[in-house]
């Protein structure tokens, strides 16, 4: 039949149509190399609450640290978090597209304040009850003299959030 010859469409909705998961606690793992070394990187981040100035920008304090190539490395940082409204809306998954810029402290050997930016998405890979949520993202620290490629889970603190009908 004709239907069956039709290509996939794709659906783009508002995040607030597929009531995506505002706040979050984002646990994660990073690679790190340049300026501050190259790094495996622990760490999280948490989607706190809306910036009382600009109301479509977040709040995320994040805290990570590294181990590997020299000395240990610390970051304390405050982040203004957008997330895109829009978001790629398939079968079988999401893709949530985020952005945010920040200041922080990195201490290693000393403590230097660094600009912070970052681009990612929050990918649901598994529509049920309790979906999975990968946070994909790259974090200039320091206007992007050291990248940080990170991959972490996004858990949403208001629960799971199903398909809507």
């Amino acid at each position: 039949s004709a239907a069956e010859l039709e290509p996939e469409t794709r659906e783009v909705r508002t995040a607030l149509q597929l009531r995506f998961p505002r706040r979050e606690f984002r646990p994660y793992t990073a690679l790190q190399v340049g300026r501050h070394g190259t790094q495996w990187i622990i760490g999280f981040a948490m989607d706190w609450q809306p910036s009382p100035v600009w109301r479509k920008l977040d709040i995320v304090p994040e805290v990570a640290l590294g181990v590997g190539g020299g000395k240990s490395s610390k970051m304390v940082a405050v982040n203004l978090q957008y997330r895109v409204p829009l978001v790629l809306d398939r079968e079988r998954y999401w893709v949530g597209p985020v952005a945010s810029a920040g200041l922080g402290l990195v201490f290693q050997g000393g403590v230097d304040a660094v600009l912070n930016l970052l681009y990612g998405a929050t990918v649901q890979v598994r529509r049920s009850r309790k979906p999975i949520n990968l946070f994909i993202a790259h974090q200039g620290v320091d206007f992007f003299q050291t990248s940080r490629f990170i991959v972490g889970i996004s858990l949403g603190q208001d629960g799971p959030y199903p398909r809507p009908r």
